[in-house]
């Protein structure tokens, strides 16, 4: 308790610090209560950048990029016009997310904003993919999913055979180098939960679920889709 006491307080500190400018900024005009608010959730948004940049120095493998998401967000603010909508703006952001939201996301959002060019565009050029995708993701979910596809096509081969048709022959397996195939994957991965139960395992044997093996593995995945959807 000792220790997270110290750490906060270094960080309000370094918050206040940071916030000096502004505090200049606002002493210039009476300090409504507006502008007080909004002063308070810049501070929140500081101390949470605070916290994460003096964690990652104990825990660097680690990633913080749902609370830097947050930070980021509320430090951005200047305008007290938007004080409304703060709450509802920032509990929005993943870092709030309950695992159901998370589920519904990857389930309806993502499938459907993979049917919009501009946001496929967005995944092309996203620069911090790591790839290839397989390093990134739980190897159990995507040999998984690769089967699950080979299933598939199994099955329209032999239909358009019972209808006299010649099926197209094609790679089933994920493309490991494309990050839109790394979104599909995980995105079928939630919608076909059902189907892949008791083919992901944790380390001592028992099933997982998908947004549990997602997580573990990559807990960024969501944020930067998320921020590429509404950013």
């Amino acid at each position: 308790m000792k220790l997270l006491a110290f750490v906060l307080s270094k960080c309000y500190n370094s918050a206040i610090a940071r916030n000096s400018n502004l505090n200049i900024i606002f002493s210039f005009a009476s300090m409504t209560t507006e502008v007080a608010q909004l002063q308070d959730w810049i501070a929140v948004g500081s101390l949470l950048d605070g916290i994460s940049t003096s964690v990652k120095k104990w825990h660097p493998r680690y990633s913080f990029l749902a609370i830097d998401d947050a930070a980021r967000k509320l430090m951005e603010l200047t305008n007290p016009a938007l004080l409304q909508d703060i709450k509802k703006e920032t509990v929005r952001r993943p870092f709030f997310w309950e695992p159901q939201k998370r589920v519904n996301f990857w389930v309806h959002d993502i499938p459907k904003a993979l049917g919009i060019n501009s946001f496929v565009a967005k995944i092309y050029n996203y620069p911090n993919w790591r790839l290839p995708w397989s390093t990134r993701i739980n190897p159990q979910l995507l040999k998984a999913m690769n089967n699950y596809r080979k299933e598939k096509a199994e099955k329209e081969r032999e239909s358009l055979e019972n209808q006299n048709e010649q099926p197209e022959e094609k790679d089933t397996d994920y493309n490991v180098n494309d990050p839109q195939q790394y979104v599909k994957c995980i995105s079928g991965a939630y919608s076909h939960a059902e189907e892949l139960h008791g083919k992901v395992l944790a380390a001592n044997g028992n099933p997982i679920p998908i947004d549990s093996a997602v997580q573990r593995s990559d807990p960024e995945l969501c944020i930067v889709l998320y921020s590429l959807l509404t950013d």
